[in-house]
């Protein structure tokens, strides 16, 4: 396999070793060329204990972005876990921990820049026509979404919750027409005015 590190521990046996001897004479599964696993014996007499080439050894992946997620192209096999490693890859990017196969794409319809909340998918590189950004509330008008200004009229623009004609005190003039206290229904542009009162009830700056 492609990549792959054996990962063991040091020798148990000093020189002088005989590499064609048995190493545990109690043992008839522990002797020179038997097959080694991960279950903390020298199996088969080489001096290494649970080394990366065990049967039973795991592959791990490095985790440089520790987002969980390790890189395909950076694996050891080991019995225990290294520092740094994770036992699952698919990492696209990892030195981004955004991007994983955990990371949502929004899709772009009106390709505005924000994408629909309810319409996404769930992979590590991005999608044609899909963002990062959820906050669109109308993914079928590009001039409808968080980084838009508000306009005088019944959409929604900024994704705010609010339309710009707004006609709080029901006078029926909004405040982007020019209504000046749309909490008054007695002030707006066109009110009869009031010498005196100091009250600009017509909206043209004017007391009277």
């Amino acid at each position: 396999m492609v990549g792959l590190v054996p990962v063991g521990c040091g020798p148990l046996w000093g020189p002088g070793k005989d590499e064609g001897m048995g190493c545990n004479d109690d043992d008839s599964s522990v002797f020179p060329g038997a097959d080694e696993v991960c279950d903390g014996i020298d199996n088969d007499c080489d001096g290494m204990i649970d080394e990366g080439d065990a049967l039973d050894a795991a592959l791990w992946f490095l985790d440089a972005d520790g987002d969980g997620y390790g890189a395909d192209h950076s694996i050891v096999t080991s019995c225990s876990q290294p520092a740094g490693y994770v036992d699952q890859g698919g990492d696209c990017d990892d030195q981004d921990p955004d991007l994983n196969p955990d990371t949502y794409w929004y899709a772009d319809a009106d390709l505005d820049g924000f994408g629909d909340p309810g319409e996404f998918e769930q992979q590590c590189i991005q999608l044609a026509g899909y963002v990062a950004d959820d906050t669109d509330c109308d993914d079928t008008r590009d001039d409808v979404n968080p980084g838009e200004e508000e306009r005088c009229d019944d959409v929604d623009h900024d994704c705010d919750g609010d339309v710009g004609m707004v006609d709080a005190d029901a006078d029926g003039v909004a405040e982007c027409e020019g209504d000046c206290d749309d909490h008054d229904a007695t002030i707006y542009p066109g009110a009869t005015e009031t010498v005196g009162d100091g009250v600009d009830s017509d909206c043209d700056g004017d007391d009277g």
